[in-house]
């Protein structure tokens, strides 16, 4: 009793598309800070409003702006903003 095998390629495990991009735009006096873009991806936008706004309150300086956007239509989803006094200013699609 023979068995004849074959080799069958194993492909790699395709990514999970993550189509939320969060891109955060520093100003400083540096002008190699201000050419910087710090972008992450994320699943959903619960996951991007939690993490860039703490990402704000931790490491923002005054003037910084972080942008939530689709990463396939690239449509701008809302900013959050650091201000002068240290407060965070949201603005998203859905609010008037």
């Amino acid at each position: 009793m023979s068995a004849h095998l074959k080799l069958v390629s194993s492909n790699p495990r395709p990514r999970r598309e993550l189509p939320i991009l969060g891109e955060i735009h520093r100003t400083s006096q540096q002008t190699i800070d201000r050419n910087k873009r710090l972008t992450r991806r994320y699943s959903c936008m619960d996951n991007a409003i939690a993490w860039l706004t703490r990402w704000m309150f931790q490491y923002g300086r005054v003037g910084d702006m972080a942008v939530i956007s689709h990463s396939v239509t690239g449509l701008e989803i809302g900013t959050i903003k650091m201000t002068l006094k240290g407060r965070i200013i949201t603005k998203y699609i859905w609010e008037d």
